[in-house]
């Protein structure tokens, strides 16, 4: 049963006041109405930034797990730079004298792909194994051990 049908079922007043009465009620129903559909859309947009919150948490959580690991991973390969007995370039070393290949792994190591600075470190290594004591003179005074040993 609908409200004016109530009313006018039950109603014992005047006519007038009857009218008044199922006037505000229609006016109170539709304002029920519209805050019916508000409150339905400000639930369906609040689940939706529930999810999105929730997805950026994981990613949040993601992105410090893989921060932690290339952490781990740089100072390792400062530490193990720093040793003598260690066949790595020193890592620590900065400004004009740092090498070629340590600029390369500062350049890659916080990129999408962190490993291709460790694989110019492998092939630098693996390449230095071939190299011979001996380097071979030249009469541009201008070249470096460093340009002769391609470093």
């Amino acid at each position: 049963m609908d409200s004016i049908d109530a009313i006018n079922k039950f109603f014992q007043g005047t006519e007038s006041n009857k009218d008044k009465l199922i006037g505000a009620i229609i006016i109170n129903e539709n304002k029920l109405k519209k805050y019916i559909q508000k409150n339905k859309k400000i639930i369906a947009d609040h689940n939706n930034k529930e999810k999105r919150v929730h997805l950026l948490e994981q990613e949040n959580r993601f992105l410090k797990q893989r921060l932690a690991e290339y952490e781990e991973l740089f100072f390792q390969w400062i530490d193990a730079s720093s040793h003598e007995d260690v066949p790595l370039i020193n890592v620590i070393t900065t400004g004009k004298s740092r090498n070629k290949i340590v600029q390369h792994l500062f350049d890659t190591m916080f990129s999408e792909n962190p490993v291709k600075g460790y694989e110019k470190f492998e092939e630098f290594r693996k390449n230095k194994k071939n190299v011979t004591s001996v380097v071979p003179f030249r009469d541009n005074k201008e070249n470096t051990l460093i340009d002769d040993l391609d470093l």
